[in-house]
């Protein structure tokens, strides 16, 4: 199963977000050069060191137990899951160095060597004959995953006014509508507003050329995040204002009044 997912983020990564940023312009993801990834990930190998420890399985008795089975595979010369584990790594390390920076920024990244991991701690755990061990190393690993993961599970109450975003934008616009929304590189807004459009940050709202620019390819609204800072709560644009609270700012970009 690791070798396709590999394959598979190796072609999504690499390939067709590149394709997609030269197309659109929008540089979410981006590869590096074999040798900048390389350089990146040793500068900052105290992060590219937490992905593995700490990142694959959102704990570290997790990981105690992968380098358990480490030490059993090499103990047992088990050289089947060992040499299919080192061609995984070397595989993957390739997807390491032409990420850089963008591995040990997002711990996700970590997620198609999960597997190989899984296996050779797996394996550490088939050769615990006390189950009196065994079963609380299990549970308290799961334990400390699913604890270090709670925050996952519930939405703050700090960032529940984006979910009355889509409600407000159904009283005025079709999904079909196409918006403009000051994410500031994260596309939240746009998924929580169920439309398509532009993604931008803070201080282009509030230049006129870029929002003249943006208008072009048809996009009817503008959509702002005032809580992004407070400048943005005192904002005015000379566009015709569908509706303002005190988390959402929302101009008609099709009546412009300048």
């Amino acid at each position: 199963f690791t070798m396709p997912s590999l394959v598979f983020s190796y072609l999504w990564y690499f390939i067709w977000c590149k394709e997609l940023s030269l197309e659109y312009g929008y540089w979410f993801i981006s590869e590096r050069p074999f040798w900048m990834g390389l350089k990146e990930v040793f500068i900052k190998y105290d992060l590219t060191l937490k992905s593995f420890i700490f990142n694959s399985f959102q704990g570290t008795i997790l990981f105690l137990v992968y380098i358990i089975g480490l030490i059993q595979l090499i103990r047992n010369k088990e050289r089947i899951i060992s040499i299919t584990s080192l061609i995984l790594l070397g595989l993957f390390l390739v997807f390491v160095f032409k990420s850089g920076f963008f591995f040990y920024h997002h711990n996700y990244y970590i997620i198609p060597f999960v597997p190989v991991m899984a296996l050779v701690a797996g394996y550490g755990l088939s050769k615990i004959p006390n189950r009196a061990i065994f079963l609380p190393l299990i549970l308290v690993g799961i334990c400390e995953s699913l604890n270090n993961q709670k925050s996952d599970f519930v939405i703050p109450q700090s960032e529940m006014y984006r979910m009355s975003l889509e409600g407000i934008m159904n009283r005025f616009s079709t999904k079909d509508d196409l918006i403009l929304v000051n994410g500031n590189g994260n596309p939240q807004m746009m998924y929580l507003s169920h439309r398509k459009g532009w993604d931008c940050v803070d201080w282009q709202v509030t230049e006129l050329r870029h929002i003249i620019k943006i208008v072009k390819p048809n996009c009817k609204f503008i959509v702002i995040n005032k809580n992004n800072n407070k400048e943005l709560k005192e904002l005015e644009l000379p566009l015709d204002k569908v509706f303002e609270n005190q988390d959402f700012l929302i101009y008609n970009t099709k009546r412009l009044k300048f």
